[in-house]
């Protein structure tokens, strides 16, 4: 008798301190994202969505240390909210009628790498955000391979900043003119496939895409971002920046630069699958300045 009550004990003592460990989590989290919940309900709701995230997050993660996933998650800012309050990515209006350009004579004879990492040849600014400003990930997009195109042209890397803040009273996103950069730019030329994605990122410069980004991409953290549920008819709704591209334990992967701040992914970036037929559409769909 006395050793199955000692055996309840600990039970409960280890169960206490399993539940102190999310505790304590949840009062990190709360302070890293600036979050305040003063009424006890509020709190202890959000509580529990965020040890469900906590929970889904630790299985995942358990997983990938196993070997059976590719890639590790995390939480993010809007892990102690319902799904539906999550913000939701817009499709991105791209046309049916684009072509694909003529890459021969950028690409010329050289010799195409292996792998390659433009954040390493200072071809590369800083990790934007595109905050809760209007959603403006094209431009981000567009914006990361003109800042490579300039730095090619004029040998100097200078951070274009793409937008005003948002006016509250129209709700307007546009270019900031006042960060210009005297570059001439003849127009983009358009990429499809990720052959000819990996010939101009190898010989070229840092690549605007877009791509279908799932909700797993959202708490994607490292290793490489292999999304199995993906589907050929999935809309794109991101854009990002592929800055380089290699092979890892066996697998393919492109690196891009995302504009949801460093905190997100692995410091703003994260290795993506490559060449297991486009993946969520990278390498679908690409353009770069010339």
């Amino acid at each position: 008798m006395h050793t199955l009550f000692c055996i309840a004990v600990f039970a409960s003592v280890d169960s206490i301190a399993v539940a102190l460990t999310d505790l304590e989590q949840w009062k990190e989290f709360k302070h890293a994202h600036e979050k305040n919940y003063p009424h006890p309900a509020t709190d202890a709701y959000h509580y529990a969505i965020f040890q469900k995230s906590l929970k889904e997050v630790k299985e995942h993660n358990a997983k990938y240390e196993a070997g059976e996933v590719t890639y590790s998650k995390k939480l993010v800012k809007y892990s102690d909210l319902p799904k539906e309050q999550w913000p939701q990515l817009p499709p991105l209006l791209i046309s049916d009628n684009f072509i694909e350009d003529d890459i021969s004579e950028d690409i010329g004879n050289v010799e195409i790498p292996e792998a390659i990492d433009w954040r390493e040849k200072g071809y590369v600014t800083h990790v934007k955000s595109e905050g809760a400003i209007c959603g403006d990930c094209y431009n981000f997009g567009a914006i990361g391979s003109l800042e490579a195109f300039n730095k090619r042209v004029n040998g100097e890397l200078v951070a274009l900043k793409t937008i005003y803040p948002l006016n509250d009273k129209f709700g307007q996103c546009k270019f900031n003119i006042m960060e210009a950069v005297n570059t001439t730019v003849r127009g983009f030329k358009h990429v499809f496939g990720e052959n000819k994605l990996k010939a101009v990122v190898g010989t070229v410069g840092p690549v605007t895409i877009a791509f279908y980004a799932s909700p797993a991409f959202e708490t994607a953290n490292n290793g490489i971002f292999y999304d199995p549920t993906c589907k050929k008819n999935d809309t794109y709704n991101h854009s990002v920046v592929v800055v380089g591209y290699g092979t890892e334990l066996g697998e393919d992967y492109w690196i891009i630069k995302n504009s949801w701040t460093s905190a997100w992914g692995d410091g703003g970036y994260l290795k993506m699958i490559r060449n297991r037929d486009a993946n969520c559409h990278v390498g679908d769909w690409a353009m770069y300045p010339v």
